[in-house]
This record gives structure tokens, C-alpha cells and sequence, in this order.
């Protein structure tokens, strides 16, 4: 619905604002002038070392820091921010903090199989998500009680989360060496602590019995400061099944990309010469390869990038009324440029073009300096817009390897939910006016449901 800018590649810009509109009537229109940060500092950017095609999501994604000069700089104080009245407060927006007091001796072993942990954080509204030995996150309380421990090395990790925003998280290490008793053997273990994991959610064994997975109430922390998505299989297992309110959508809901389209949007280049997942690493486990119902589809994306899947239904409310057929962000061209966007998105009798298309409203340029690599699929398949748009927010989240700091502003921090949300509209500056706008309507839709009100 909204006819207005959107992520612009992880790729550091300049945002200069004019008026527009769109079919949802008059709104503030935004038109780019990208400019990179630093960029003679691009060419010292070493190569990324990603093999998009074999990636699995048990690989680890580095890429290469960059370190941008800034051009425009912005103020960014919790009393400035406060001023704004912004919905999140500061002390939550800088991360909350999760204490573990009390537990079985820290690295160190323990001869009970059963332990209890004392959990405490500095918000007194603060809930507990815990994970033990790398399971599914799920709601947790102090004291938080595990029984029939196997013997050999475990870890609790647990984060807290108030009004949707997710603090670090704490992890605590110990060891069970119980004797076994007679007729039981208790399965063996490796003596070594387990390699360190991504705290992405896995299937769980209920699901076996027909039992749905609890929802995300909350985004799932990165680990190290880098997210690893679940694979497409994993995510699609915790699907629920749910009809289609939709059904314009179902060319592109059944549209998988092939692997040459993927080939071509991995080695996709920027207008700074970079490939697209140099420029935002997540990009290399987007595939899109996932089929069935719009509001499966949304909850796949969901699951896959550890984001709440009501946070993703709202955003493509305001986004589209979930229509993978809408556009937006018109805009005048060149005859060249023209001739270069889909027949649908091109304005007949003019020089007018529709730059954002799609249920996430992916917005492309052809010279590269927004979505590049995402034309046609961005229109094509419903998964891929999704699958996109969602690594673009946890991007924005987890801000891996620094790059998102690079770009400058300082206002910017890591590990805000809602102004990650927000980047996908304006990313920068950090905490931009249209960025706050559009977080209040996504807000406003989560609370309201507007996916699940009649008429919709």
C-alpha cells in the first residue's frame, strides 16, 4: 500500500526527499541520491569468501568489513531519541541485560541430572526465552528447572525480551556424570564442550505428533553477532497449514527461482562494483525456495530468518494487503531506463515507471543502486520477496561483521527489533523521520491485526 522507498542494499546511501504518490493516495515520496561512504576506501574491501550456490545453514557467513567515512552525521542521545517519542525506550534499545545467579557450578560437573537455574535482568518487565543445548528457544522463568540429563557436556543460553526487544544472550556451561543405575544405560557424550551454534530454531519432535510449534514472540539473537538462518527444509517443517486469502497470488506463490536466477542475483554487482552478498552476506542463503498458501509463505520467511511471523504479516499489511501483484514509488525516466523495467511496471503514455513491486515492495533500479539482482524475481515469486526482505531487517538487526556501522551514521546501534523493521522503508540516516513513520503504521497494524479483520 505504501508507495515509498525501500531497503537500499546494505549498500551505504544518502536519502534526499521530494513529493509523491501512490494508489493508496498522497504520501511523502522519496527519491534517491546514492552516494557511497568512503569510497576510497571500497577498493582496500577485501573479497567476501561466500560460495552462494553450496551454502548450507550450518555455514558461517564472514564478509569483509568496510570502513566508510561519513558523510552526514546524525545525533543520536537516548534524551533525543526519548524527545521523539519513540515507542521503544533507549535502555531497551541498547539491549537488555540477562543474568544467570544461580546454577550447577559453571564449567565444571555436576553429578545430578536435574539443575535450576536463578535467571534475573534489570527490567523488571522483562520475560526469559531459553535454549538448552542448542534447542528451540522457547518462554522460560526463574527458576528454570532441566530434568533427565544425559551425561556429558551441556549449556543453558537464555535472553530476556521486553515490548519486543531482545537482549544478548547469556550462556552458562557445566557437565552431568551420573552413575548409571541398573537396567538403564545412559547414553554416552563427547567429552568436549560442542562447537558454538547459531541459536536459530530447529524443527521440534512434536511436530512428529501433528503438534504446531509455538510461535516467535520475539527476534532470535544472532550468535557472535551473525545470524544463521534455518535451512528452507527446517523452516518449512514449521509451517502451519492456513488458507489462502489471496488467491491473485498463486502464479507467485508457486514460482520457486531456478538456480540459474539465483546464480545471477548472488553474483548480481551493485553500483559500487560490490556483489550483493558482499554487500549484505545474508543474501547468499536467500533462495526462495518454498511453495504454498500467501500466509504460509510469509511464516516460512518467518521461521527461516527468526522473526516473529506477526511482525512480517503486519509489515506486508502496510506494505500490500499481502498482494504480490502491487506497485509503487512511481518515478520519471529516461527512454533508456524505461525500456529497461517490466512491461507491468512501466506507466503507459510517459516517462513513468513503478520502481517497487511485490508483496515486501522491493524497490529496483537498474543501474544497480537499489535491489540490485532482485528484478524479475522480486514480482515473480512471492517466497523470494519475502525471503529478501527478511534478511534485509536482520541485517539491519545484527549489523554482521560491522557493516551496517560502517556506513557511518551514528545514530545507528544494533539489536533493535522495531527500527530494524523500520530500515527496510529508510535506512539511513539511522532513525530518520520516514523510518519512525513508517515503524508507528507497522505498529499500529500489529496491534490492530489488520490481516485477520474481515474484508481484509
Amino acid at each position: 500500500m505504501l508507495g515509498a522507498i525501500r531497503s537500499l542494499s546494505m549498500e551505504g546511501a544518502i536519502v534526499t526527499l521530494g513529493p509523491a504518490c501512490s494508489d493508496a493516495g498522497l504520501i511523502p515520496r522519496r527519491r534517491l541520491a546514492l552516494m557511497w561512504l568512503g569510497l576510497a576506501a571500497l577498493a582496500s574491501v577485501p573479497a567476501l569468501s561466500v560460495e552462494p550456490a553450496t551454502a548450507s545453514a550450518g555455514d558461517r557467513v564472514t564478509a569483509s568489513r568496510v570502513e566508510a567515512k561519513p558523510v552526514a552525521r546524525r545525533a543520536g542521545t537516548c534524551r533525543a531519541r526519548r524527545e521523539r517519542s519513540r515507542r521503544t525506550s533507549c535502555r531497551a534499545a541498547r539491549g537488555l541485560r540477562v543474568v544467570i545467579t544461580s546454577g550447577p557450578p559453571a564449567e565444571s560437573t555436576s553429578e545430578r541430572s536435574r539443575v535450576s537455574f536463578a535467571l534475573s535482568s534489570h527490567a523488571a518487565d522483562a520475560r526469559f526465552e531459553c535454549s538448552i543445548d542448542d534447542a528451540r528457544f522457547s518462554a522460560c522463568s526463574s527458576p528454570a528447572g532441566f530434568d533427565d540429563l544425559s551425561n556429558g557436556t551441556h549449556s543453558l543460553r537464555v535472553f530476556a525480551v521486553r515490548r519486543g526487544v531482545a537482549g544478548r544472550v547469556a550462556t552458562w556451561r557445566w557437565s552431568v556424570d551420573v552413575a548409571p543405575t541398573a537396567g538403564k544405560t545412559l547414553p554416552a557424550s563427547s567429552s568436549s564442550p560442542p562447537a558454538p551454534t547459531s541459536p536459530s530454531p530447529s524443527p521440534p519432535a512434536g511436530n512428529v505428533g501433528g503438534n504446531e510449534p509455538a510461535p516467535l514472540t520475539a527476534w532470535v539473537p544472532a550468535h557472535n553477532g551473525i545470524y544463521t538462518p534455518l535451512s528452507d527444509q527446517a523452516a518449512a517443517a514449521d509451517v502451519t497449514p492456513a488458507a489462502e486469502n489471496r488467491p491473485a497470488n498463486a502464479a507467485a506463490n508457486d514460482y520457486m527461482p531456478t538456480s540459474a536466477q539465483l546464480q545471477a542475483f548472488y553474483g548480481a554487482t551493485n553500483s559500487f562494483g560490490q556483489t550483493v552478498v558482499t554487500a549484505n552476506p545474508y543474501y547468499a542463503y536467500v533462495t526462495g525456495h518454498f511453495s504454498g498458501t500467501t500466509d504460509e509463505i510469509i511464516q516460512w520467511a518467518a521461521w527461516k530468518w527468526g522473526i516473529p511471523a506477526d511482525w512480517l504479516r503486519a509489515q506486508y499489511s502496510v506494505e500490500s494487503y499481502w498482494r504480490q501483484s502491487q506497485m509503487g514509488d512511481v518515478a520519471s525516466v529516461s527512454p533508456a531506463v524505461y525500456a529497461e523495467y517490466p512491461p507491468q511496471a512501466r506507466i503507459p503514455g510517459g516517462d513513468q515507471v513503478n520502481e517497487t513491486m511485490g508483496i515486501s515492495a522491493i524497490k529496483w533500479i537498474p543501474d544497480g543502486s537499489v535491489g540490485a539482482g532482485t528484478d524479475p524475481l522480486r514480482w515473480e515469486s512471492t517466497a523470494f520477496a519475502c525471503d529478501y526482505e527478511a534478511a534485509t531487517i536482520r541485517y539491519y538487526y545484527d549489523d554482521p561483521d560491522g557493516l551496517r556501522t560502517a556506513w557511518g551514521d551514528s545514530s545507528y546501534f544494533a539489536g533493535n527489533a522495531w527500527d530494524a523493521l523500520g530500515g527496510w522503508f529508510e535506512p539511513y540516516p539511522w532513525l530518520n523521520s520516514g523510518q519512525l513513520d513508517y515503524i508507528a503504521k507497522v505498529q499500529a497494524a500489529l496491534a490492530d491485526r489488520t490481516w485477520a479483520q474481515p474484508g481484509f
